[in-house]
């Protein structure tokens, strides 16, 4: 097996997966007149890189069309061995790219915006800058890493030796492909666009049982409004309790960013802001987050846990956050985000 071998592999096995479908769907969301046949190319040339000397062997492949995008990339790195695979921006100035910071800064900006929403979906992988030597605690950007000549990675980083690389391996690459699919579609789309996560209860959400997207070239049904939830929440906390006491996406111990902080009478209150119109799915992914930011690994952070979206609550999420507090003792409550006075409502539940 050879690295090139890799790109015919991953190119083949994707029949099977959503990245079947990636460069129609590219074509389509860029409005682009090309449509490149596979992700990869399948030769050395633009977009694929070997490289063979005393001191480093490296081989790395981004995919085809990809070089001033979110792109899909893998490399591998004979001299350990190890085998990067996920997405990632190159800030390098090239021929054809004169401004990188200026031409990926926004794409940054919407992937933030997209991991924001959507960290718990992505707890196995990690962000990387310095090909690989920096492992950085979440996976939201920060303006400090957005210099020329880096190169931004989310994904893994695993040893292995190509002669190892088996089909269990590919699937294993083309399924985080798949669940990376929709981020890519939400930082390149030239529309505005909306995302679905699924791996939830498709009875309560009506989505696929696998990672999906579902993305529109003229409008779109649902928009995030995540950011200026957590906006309006702040400034209204803020002017309640003072600003020194309130901090936004602040991370965790376990990686993860908080949305809302509030240190109240020296009492630490975690809020988790959601945009889904299902309740009980608001509910279901905020539990999780909330206790992981105060709890991981072996900590007691947060003094009260609150989720927060703008559904009304119905009595059996009452009755459940209810027995969440008097079974195991978590201090986990629901706030109603009003959409029209653009504040949270006085009751908790």
């Amino acid at each position: 097996m050879d690295f090139i071998k890799v790109l015919k592999k991953i190119n083949e096995m994707a029949s099977n997966y959503e990245m079947s479908d990636f460069q129609r769907k590219r074509k389509e969301i860029k409005g682009l007149k090309r449509e490149y046949k596979n992700i990869f190319r399948e030769k050395p040339g633009p977009a694929v890189h070997l490289e063979s000397k005393k001191d480093r062997n490296n081989s790395y492949a981004y995919h085809w069309g990809g070089r001033d995008e979110l792109q899909f990339n893998v490399l591998y790195d004979d001299n350990k061995p190890i085998f990067r695979y996920g997405v990632g921006f190159s800030l390098k100035r090239e021929r054809n790219l004169t401004n990188p910071i200026e031409k990926m800064k926004p794409k940054i900006e919407k992937y933030n915006e997209y991991m924001k929403e959507n960290t718990s979906e992505f707890n196995d992988i990690n962000f990387y800058t310095d090909y690989g030597r920096k492992e950085h605690p979440s996976l939201v950007i920060g303006d400090d890493l957005i210099e020329e000549g880096k190169f931004l990675f989310i994904g893994k980083y695993e040893e292995k030796k190509l002669e190892n690389f088996d089909e269990e391996y590919f699937h294993k690459i083309l399924s985080l492909f798949d669940r990376l699919l929709p981020v890519y579609l939400y930082v390149e789309s030239e529309n505005e666009f909306s995302f679905e996560i699924s791996g939830s209860e498709p009875e309560d959400l009506n989505l696929k049982t696998v990672t999906s997207a579902k993305y529109s070239k003229k409008q779109v049904e649902v928009s995030l409004r995540h950011n200026e939830m957590i906006k309006n929440i702040v400034k209204q906390l803020g002017g309640k309790y003072g600003m020194d006491n309130v901090s936004t996406e602040e991370t965790s111990t376990s990686g993860g960013q908080i949305d809302i902080a509030l240190n109240k009478n020296s009492s630490n209150i975690f809020y988790e802001v959601k945009t889904s119109q299902n309740i009980k799915y608001c509910i279901r992914k905020a539990v999780g987050q909330l206790l992981e930011y105060s709890y991981y690994p072996n900590e007691c952070l947060a003094d009260k846990l609150i989720v927060v979206s703008s559904n009304k609550i119905d009595e059996t999420s009452k009755e459940y956050l209810e027995n969440l507090r008097n079974t195991l003792d978590i201090p986990i409550y629901y706030q109603r985000y009003d959409e029209e006075k653009e504040e949270l409502e006085n009751t908790t539940y």
